[in-house]
């Protein structure tokens, strides 16, 4: 569960980056605190629902135990496509940090 929460709030880096570039700085920290707990009520709904669904004798994921179909083969090219996506949002702010070590004295 902890390694699925670190995952699932794993944008959190570009939190910063964001606060800097909205428009109304000052609202920004409700909205963050309505998006996080959105997203944890989500997590939490869709878990139970799967625990409901399968029970105890489940695989690691959840999507590997349902039937082979159009929408499942679907929601694995979406996951990926996710994790392609979120790719370059999560680096993002890994980049700055280390542009202003290498080229900041120049």
């Amino acid at each position: 569960m902890i390694g699925f929460a670190i995952y699932s709030f794993e944008g959190i880096g570009v939190v910063m980056p964001i606060m800097q570039q909205a428009a109304q700085p000052q609202h920004f920290i409700l909205l963050l605190t309505l998006a996080i707990g959105t997203l944890t009520i989500i997590y939490v709904i869709f878990g139970t629902i799967c625990y409901l669904s399968f029970g105890t004798a489940t695989n690691q994921v959840v999507t590997e135990m349902l039937s082979p179909s159009i929408v499942t083969t679907s929601i694995k090219i979406l996951f990926c496509f996710n994790l392609i996506a979120g790719y370059s949002i999560t680096i993002y702010p890994t980049n700055l940090i280390l542009e202003g070590w290498i080229f900041g004295k120049l």
